[in-house]
């Protein structure tokens, strides 16, 4: 009797520590994945936990209060980006404007390295157009701050018009701990 529940116990044991094994393996793959799809360095806490380029719009804008903001179609987004209906699947255009500024949040999900480098040279020639834009309204008052947040993290490219740099940039990184907690909170749970 006490040879047969030692063997049991001796499958257990194996059985956990082959599960712990697979686990590992796991984790270091699925990052690894993710490293190799957006072609950077990226860790578990770098990648944000919402499901669309809508989701994080949305959140950014709650976090950097934002109201009234206007959702363009994917065709006005294509016009105002001149990107291919293809990449606007997934991205989330908002505009609106203050009594100060023009406020604008835009987000892209990329798809592959091709859409990568199309998403960065119209968020490149929107960010030169709106500096121009800045500049002849604003010949006679130098602004120090930078006018506008970008950012490419992950699958997200993520451009901000009509807030301090400083400011988004303080939400984002608060949005990325919250991120992080909540990543290591549900691999706690699993």
């Amino acid at each position: 009797m006490k040879r047969r529940r030692l063997y049991h116990n001796h499958k257990t044991v194996i059985f956990v520590l082959l599960f712990l094994v697979l686990l590992v393996f796991a984790a270091f793959f699925g990052v690894k994945y993710i490293r190799e799809k957006t072609g950077t360095k990226v860790y578990v806490g770098d990648v944000y936990v919402v499901q669309s380029a809508e989701d994080l719009a949305n959140s950014v804008m709650d976090r950097l209060g934002y109201t009234e903001m206007t959702k363009l179609t994917a065709q006005q987004s294509g016009n105002y980006y001149a990107l291919p209906m293809s990449i606007l699947q997934d991205a989330a255009v908002y505009t609106g404007k203050t009594a100060s500024a023009l406020q604008e949040v835009a987000v892209f999900r990329i798809g592959n390295d091709k859409d990568r480098e199309i998403i960065s040279q119209a968020v490149d020639d929107r960010v030169k157009a709106y500096l121009s834009a800045q500049n002849s309204l604003n010949a006679d008052v130098q602004n120090s701050d930078k006018p506008y947040y970008l950012e490419t993290r992950g699958d997200f490219v993520v451009l901000i018009f009509g807030t301090p740099y400083e400011k988004v940039s303080a939400v984002f990184q608060n949005f990325a701990e919250e991120n992080n907690a909540s990543l290591n909170t549900e691999s706690i749970k699993n």
